[in-house]
């Protein structure tokens, strides 16, 4: 799955299913890594369906992994859905999910990156903490100058005090 080579992952997941090992949130989860690396929005999807079908509950690192696949395609606009999803599947969102949508306003050149990097962080206040990830991501979409800004005004933080902090705590 690291290497995106769904077909392969297909063949591993046939084999299992043959053995009788049941598909898991782990399985998924590695095929969504696969769709993500080759780009390819509609076979994540349909391997999330076909997961769900078979009683497989995804978990966020599950939903953050396939809102990876959209982000890779500069597809930002896919997430408040896949947040929605989650939210109805009673998973609660990690601040990973939230760094990846912030990395995907960044990646498609909106011209106003300021209100949806703002909109995105205030969701993430609301959802989880504030960690390393998002205010990393946050400095990459709009800059350290401006993030600083934006994280005062909507999360009541400070990026360095975030970035540090975490940091000192072994996160990377």
């Amino acid at each position: 799955a690291r290497s995106g080579d769904v077909e392969g992952v297909t063949r591993v997941m046939q084999f299992a299913a043959e053995l009788g090992v049941p598909a898991d949130v782990i399985m998924l989860t590695a095929v969504l890594g696969a769709f993500a690396r080759c780009g390819d929005v509609e076979g994540a999807r349909a391997a999330f369906r076909a997961f769900r079908a078979q009683g497989v509950q995804p978990d966020a690192r599950a939903f953050s992994t396939l809102a990876q696949v959209h982000a890779g395609i500069g597809q930002p606009e896919a997430f408040p859905a896949i947040l929605e999803e989650q939210q109805a599947a009673g998973v609660v969102p990690s601040s990973y999910f939230f760094a990846v949508w912030l990395e995907a306003h960044r990646t498609t050149g909106n011209s106003d990156l300021d209100a949806e990097a703002r909109a995105v962080l205030r969701l993430a206040v609301e959802h989880t903490a504030i960690d390393r990830g998002v205010a990393l991501a946050l400095v990459r979409a709009v800059g350290r100058e401006h993030a600083t800004l934006v994280m005062r005004e909507e999360a009541d933080a400070d990026v360095e005090v975030v970035m540090g902090a975490n940091k000192r705590r072994g996160k990377r």
